[in-house]
């Protein structure tokens, strides 16, 4: 009998040997990339009964390899968040794996974020944990500072304790329920690596175009900006911030204080991407919600813009709300045409939960000839409403007609090649897509680009009847489709909202399957 010690290797366990775990072959470099997108925080502190998670620690017990590549990628450990309940004690061990992440990130510039809950108390506190971080604030490239009422004053121990010392910032963000002007004295000692401001706040009284101007802060620098406050704020910030290269504007649906003359035109030759969104639009009022969207983009000129977003939060409006908005519209719609002729190159065009009619936006179409992807989201209907009463119908029969390619006339966006719709009533619609769909298919004896893909969501439970037979056909020739029915658990909310905490179910009919 041979010997255990000198079997002959077992020819049926070579192929398992030459398939081993990945995670031992991976190339160094491309694994230490990889880790680097896995991580987008590691927290400390106590906030939400979590004592910290740290996403960089997690790939250590992997294998030996794993962590030995953790600990040499620099990266991984400069992504901080410390966030503070005033309500908890913290033990010793937070701070020391705060420590831990700042040593192993080494010389790599930190990514700090800082969050507080809990009544107010004494910042002394804080200070083990500030310190640990003010050592590094030479490192700093972003840091985002969010807290509720009464907690200035640790905002301005921080900024105070940094000042001068930022050298590497690019990115701030505040989030604070009241400013002072002391907070943005610091930014005039700001590198030309800054250039990037967030600033949500309920306080607008020291956001006027005298105040800002008056500081001695290279707004010039700022290329992108992301402002929630009301529009007098974003009129100001516009105007000492001429080249923007990227700007989120988050507006009330009611303003509290509106101009009182008319905004004098704004040209940002930069400006290529613009998102304006409106918070609280499912509010009943007897206020126009848009009016003060039309004042923004009636003074705005952005010859470069390329992407262009209109949102609202808006579940659904109420039917005195679409009598209002039916009066209002025409105007809204002749600005937003007006905006929109003045972005010649624009590729990019999203419009969700407006209270438009199709007729409002096919005026727009026109002007938009170079748009690839159109992103649209109808409103649900108001409770207790007849389907047909919605107070924004935008894809429907007459606006696919519009679009879809005809032998005799030009074709409404050309260049279109990608389309995002979210609709309620499919069924109703669901032969004009059909043409629309097959008019862009590169069929047509006018040039037209290729559709290349197609997503279609809709919440109405009228689906049992639908052919599918015919867009199965496309998508086998090469069109990118998906199309689901999609309900919310909450009968009392009859249309889907973005809101991640909700599991919905969705029957998908085309394209992949999330489960």
């Amino acid at each position: 009998m041979e010997s255990p010690t000198r079997q002959r290797p077992n020819p049926e366990k070579a192929p398992l040997v030459q398939h081993t775990a990945p995670v031992n072959r991976l190339p160094p470099e491309l694994l230490s990339r990889i880790l680097t997108y896995m991580v987008n925080w590691n927290r400390f502190g106590l906030l939400q009964g979590y004592e910290s998670w740290s996403q960089a620690l997690h790939f250590c017990p992997v294998c030996r390899y794993w962590r030995d590549m953790a600990l040499s990628t620099p990266r991984l450990w400069s992504i901080i968040t410390l966030s503070i309940d005033f309500n908890r004690r913290y033990p010793p061990i937070i701070l020391e794996r705060l420590l831990a992440h700042v040593k192993r990130s080494q010389s790599t510039p930190i990514s700090f974020k800082f969050t507080i809950n809990g009544p107010h108390a004494d910042p002394e506190s804080l200070d083990p944990y500030l310190n640990a971080l003010f050592d590094e604030a030479h490192r700093w490239r972003s840091f985002e500072f969010e807290a509720p009422w009464g907690f200035n004053s640790v905002l301005m121990k921080i900024l105070e304790s940094t000042e001068g010392k930022l050298v590497a910032l690019e990115s701030l963000t505040i989030d604070v329920k009241s400013l002072e002007k002391n907070m943005f004295n610091f930014l005039q000692h700001t590198t030309p690596a800054f250039h990037s401001l967030t600033l949500i706040s309920e306080d607008s009284d020291f956001l006027t175009y005298d105040n800002l101007a008056s500081l001695s802060i290279p707004f010039t620098q700022i290329t992108n900006l992301h402002l929630d406050n009301i529009t007098t704020a974003v009129l100001a910030f516009i105007e000492v911030c001429p080249n923007l290269v990227s700007a989120h504007f988050v507006i009330p649906a009611l303003a509290c204080r509106r101009p009182k003359k008319k905004a004098v035109p704004y040209h940002l030759s930069s400006l290529t991407q613009l998102t304006i969104e409106v918070s609280e639009s499912s509010q009943k009022s007897s206020d126009y919600a848009f009016a003060d969207v039309t004042i923004i983009i009636h003074s705005l000129k952005a010859p470069a813009l390329k992407s262009f977003a209109l949102t609202t939060d808006a579940k659904r409006f109420d039917a005195r709300y679409d009598i209002i908005a039916s009066k209002r519209n025409d105007e809204f719609a002749a600005t937003l045409e007006g905006f929109l002729a003045r972005s010649p190159d624009l590729t990019y065009l999203r419009v969700d939960c407006v209270p438009l009619k199709d007729q409002d936006l096919l005026r727009v179409m026109p002007v938009v000839p170079h748009v690839t992807e159109l992103v649209l989201r109808e409103v649900g209907k108001a409770r207790k409403a007849n389907t047909s009463d919605r107070s924004n119908n935008i894809i429907t029969k007459t606006f696919l007609d519009a679009l879809t390619v005809k032998r005799k006339s030009s074709p409404l966006l050309p260049q279109l090649r990608h389309i995002h719709f979210t609709s309620r009533d499919f069924a109703l619609i669901q032969k004009s897509f059909q043409k629309f769909v097959d008019s862009r298919l590169g069929t047509s004896s006018h040039p037209c680009s290729t559709l290349q893909s197609a997503y279609i969501k809709f919440t109405h439970d009228g689906y049992r009847a639908f052919d599918w037979s015919h867009l199965r056909e496309r998508q086998r020739a090469g069109l990118a489709i998906r199309i689901f029915f999609q309900w919310a658990i909450d009968d009392d909310d009859p249309y889907d909202s973005n809101d991640e905490d909700y599991d919905k179910d969705e029957k998908v009919f085309l394209g992949y399957d999330t489960e």
